[in-house]
């Protein structure tokens, strides 16, 4: 496995083109499903997450990006599936967008690991704002939507994710079917394809009290390509604390299980690049078992003794 990873940070570390295509996400560790739907009800427990990124601070125009996930776990006919909602909003530029899809998944054992396919259909809303300024001066332009103009397209995605014992890999498509927004110019904007690719391993020390998981996280529309590396370390079960390396960003991040099934944590990243920013990301996330979590019940009835 560390061979394994060494091999896939050393093939992506060789290129150099930066660009972001997507939402950017840190805390991906903590809540996979809004990369990879087959994630969905994974843990058997049922899952709130909320997230909220600043990128590049103080940069005009930079983009605003807020997640809000549920996941379960579900047992149809004794056959284990997942089931989902999660909603994106990220502002950058002139462009709002809104991301709402249905998680789900289907978890299969397969020789020591589990094998979990995962759907995620919904809509993606575009609408962008602002006063167009054309190359030539003019007012219109066939490849830039009119002002105030508001799209809405059916958007797929589409996972697969293996999982035995402490090892987690998975790889998604979003935006599967291209959505087509269809504006009234010549040139009609759409959503391309993007390859996603996870991993995680979680190695327990013991000994020590300690957890590591390293991270690898891999997303490109087939031009440019994104990739983030990035450990975290777990204490006692409760405090973590980690690093993280993405092609132009160094960041740190750092948080804790306030009681049992609440997390809560931030991230700062500084960009290595010209834009010479910073960003910053909050994440709240509470998960319960409803059979663990439930209490036991009392009778006085003799019937019951």
């Amino acid at each position: 496995m560390p061979r394994f990873l060494l091999i896939i940070i050393l093939l992506v570390t060789y290129h150099h083109t930066i660009a972001q295509t997507e939402p950017q996400l840190y805390h991906f560790v903590f809540s996979p499903t809004a990369i990879n739907p087959a994630y969905t009800g994974l843990n058997n427990e049922i899952c709130a997450t909320a997230i909220s990124r600043q990128q590049w601070m103080g940069f005009e125009g930079a983009p605003a990006t807020s997640w809000f996930i549920v996941n379960s776990p579900l047992n149809l006919m004794a056959i284990p599936f997942g089931v989902g909602l999660s909603i994106n909003n990220d502002q950058s530029g002139l462009a709002n967008n809104l991301n709402v899809k249905l998680n789900l998944a289907y978890h299969r054992k397969i020789g020591k690991g589990i094998l979990s396919i995962g759907l995620s259909p919904g809509f993606y809303n575009q609408k962008y704002s602002g006063t167009w300024k054309t190359p030539d001066g003019g007012s219109t332009d066939p490849a830039i939507p009119p002002v105030n103009e508001n799209k809405m397209a059916f958007d797929l995605d589409l996972g697969v994710l293996y999982h035995i014992n402490q090892l987690y890999l998975g790889v998604s498509v979003a935006h599967i079917n291209q959505p087509n927004f269809n504006y009234s110019t010549t040139d009609q904007p759409y959503l391309p394809r993007h390859l996603n690719f996870t991993g995680k391993y979680e190695i327990e020390l013991t000994q020590y009290n300690i957890d590591l998981i390293p991270a690898l996280f891999i997303e490109s529309e087939g031009t440019v390509l994104h990739m983030g590396t990035q450990i975290n370390v777990l204490y006692n079960k409760r405090f973590w604390g980690g690093i993280s390396y993405t092609i132009g960003d160094v960041g740190l991040n750092a948080g804790l299980n306030l009681y049992e099934g609440l997390k809560v944590g931030v991230a700062y990243d500084y960009t290595t690049s010209r834009i010479n920013r910073s960003s910053a990301e909050v994440f709240l996330q509470f998960c319960f078992d409803l059979e663990r979590d439930k209490k036991p019940q009392k009778y006085r009835s003799v019937r019951f003794l």
